[in-house]
């Protein structure tokens, strides 16, 4: 496979490795002859388990072992997945739920079942609900740090014990019924490895299986994670990670830096190993990364993007809001005779996906109201606007939940996976029926009064030829009520959307590339405190949000630009000078 020195030392391993990987380092394919190298020497009926944190990641794996041929050893004994279906399969399923015999169904989260905590009554919080997500699986206690909307945070502050109540009996609720998060099914997997008579069965069995388990992108491990690799360990597995600690940026997931750092000790000096060679971006792009860790090594550009020269560009906004002035500014200078690179090969990143789809171009409005109409025309412009597949997939799911309001078969708030089971409806058809309304619907509607009839004439007309069931008592009509004022079309008043520039939070990005990336840097607010992450990056301390702006930087090969606040702007290219980055201000 042509590998460097590094990567042949650690394909080559004789035992397990604890690795620190740059960003385009080449894992995967380093993993891959790893994997072939073991499979030498594998004892019969001994498997190896990869694992990483997203599908899109072990997509990648198994087909790059499908091509090196190699895919034969994923399968049984072998193991394959995310480290949260591995944690399903191997330790929380086999056992069932004590006390219920309800069928075990685990969500990634229970945002994916759009559960939220409210309370009722003359408690009752007039916005949004909090997520469950937010309530420690364990104690049902709230995290407040994570309530991004003030006077949300401040109510559930003041009502902190109701909260965690209604967490509670909503959680139970769910259980019962056989319904649990990824983090869910975590904990009672804990309870029963932390089980000495369970534990040590489970953990021989184990043994017994696995040869040696990686962990691909190991910075997203969290405590609990940790936990269950050292149990692993201690029963005799190899388990091998590979990382980029200044890649960690799901604090949200309770883990950190120092966690690793201190899971990398109990790895022997010589099984701990590093891969700094960069065969995904540009010499410019590489000195970004090193200026944004605290480490000041900056890594080998190797691949085809090693001769490229476009200097880090650096494009002063308005401080006061993010604009679409950002993503019309990108296309030009990407599209400039001496960088050239087309619009379909860009992205601009943010760390919302609010401030993405405003630097783009594509904003799309938040619903105002409750209409089944206005609902529609939202998912629309959604699915239209959000040009990566997470975007559109979100969307889709959107317009699942509207077509089982209209039939009027799903309970208040009930969760689209739930209702989907308990009226054991076709998932698939659902979303086909989705996607086909979605494809046929106006992209766009002009703001007259006829054109926002003839839209919602065209809505109801696909629902019926959908054969869509309507709510008994119900016709198309009342089903699809014309919302009472005329702000619903704004949702369908984009100008930009055939402009192809792409956007994304960065934590979507992760483990893509792209030719070109902008990353939006917000300004400072009550949420986003801009000024800390420059002092961190002058100081090159470690901090969370620089993390952030690290992941979506590196994710470029031929170009990188970062979208800076005018206010911050000089001391930006000053800490890039002082790290001898090539860049430019581009006024």
């Amino acid at each position: 496979m042509n590998l460097t020195p590094e990567q042949q030392r650690f394909a080559e391993h004789p035992t397990e490795a604890f690795v620190q990987a740059c960003p385009g380092s080449g894992k995967t394919r380093t993993v891959v002859a790893r994997l072939a190298n073991i499979a030498v020497t594998l004892p019969p009926r001994r498997g190896i388990a990869i694992l990483s944190f997203t599908n899109k990641a072990i997509e990648e794996f198994k087909s790059r072992a499908a091509a090196e041929g190699v895919g034969l050893l994923l399968q049984h004994p072998g193991y394959i997945g995310t480290f949260d279906a591995f944690v399903r399969h191997f330790l929380f399923l086999p056992s069932g739920i004590v006390g219920s015999s309800a069928k075990p169904h685990v969500v990634d989260s229970w945002d994916s079942l759009d559960v939220e905590i409210r309370l009722t009554g003359r408690n009752a919080f007039a916005g949004d609900g909090v997520s469950l997500d937010l309530f420690d699986p364990s104690t049902n206690s709230v995290d407040l740090t994570r309530i991004t909307n003030v006077a949300l945070r401040t109510h559930v502050t003041n009502h902190k014990l109701d909260y965690e109540r209604s967490a509670q009996n909503r959680r139970q609720n769910l259980i019962r019924q056989g319904y649990f998060s990824a983090s869910d099914a975590r904990a009672v997997a804990l309870e029963r490895i932390r089980h000495e008579e369970w534990g040590q069965a489970l953990g021989r069995a184990m043994a017994g299986r696995f040869q040696e388990i990686v962990v691909d992108e190991a910075q997203d491990c969290n405590p609990l994670d940790l936990e269950v690799l050292a149990w692993l360990r201690s029963h005799g597995i190899q388990v091998t990670l590979v990382c980029d600690m200044d890649q960690s940026i799901y604090a949200f997931r309770d883990g950190t830096r120092a966690h690793l750092e201190a899971f990398a000790n109990t790895y022997k000096e010589e099984d701990r190993l590093t891969l700094t060679g960069n065969f995904r971006s540009s010499p410019a792009i590489c000195s970004l990364g090193a200026s944004l860790r605290t480490r000041e090594d900056v890594d080998i550009p190797l691949g085809p993007a090693r001769e490229v020269e476009h200097p880090i560009a650096l494009y002063p906004y308005d401080g006061r809001s993010i604009s679409s002035e950002i993503g019309r500014w990108f296309i030009s200078h990407a599209g400039s005779t001496n960088i050239n690179i087309p619009v379909s090969q860009l992205i601009v990143l943010a760390h919302s996906e609010r401030a993405a789809r405003l630097a783009s171009g594509s904003y799309v409005l938040p619903p105002s109201g409750k209409s089944k109409i206005e609902r529609l025309a939202c998912a629309v412009s959604e699915f239209w606007a959000g040009t990566t597949r997470h975007g559109k997939s979100k969307a889709l799911s959107s317009l699942e939940r509207l077509l089982l309001d209209v039939t009027g078969q799903r309970v208040d708030s009930e969760p689209v996976a739930h209702a989907i089971q308990r009226l054991g409806l076709d998932k698939r058809l659902l979303r086909r029926q989705a996607l086909e309304l979605v494809m046929r619907l106006p992209k766009t509607c002009p703001d007259t009064d006829a054109d926002r009839v003839a839209w919602i004439e065209c809505a109801r007309a696909l629902v019926l030829e959908l054969a869509i069931p309507l709510q008994p008592g119900q016709t198309i009509r009342t089903s699809l009520q014309s919302p009472r004022n005329a702000d619903w079309s704004k949702h369908l008043e984009q100008t930009d959307v055939g402009t192809g520039l792409r956007y994304s939070t960065i934590h979507n990005a992760k483990g893509s590339e792209y030719t070109g990336v902008c990353v939006v840097i917000p300004p400072d607010d009550r949420r986003v405190f801009t000024g800390q992450l420059v002092d961190a990056w002058e100081r090159r301390s470690d901090h969370e949000p620089k993390r952030v702006i690290y992941v979506g930087a590196t994710r470029a090969t031929h170009l990188a630009a970062l979208a800076v606040p005018a206010a911050i702007i000089d001391r930006c290219a000053a800490i890039l000078a002082a790290a001898e980055v090539p860049h430019q201000i581009c006024a």
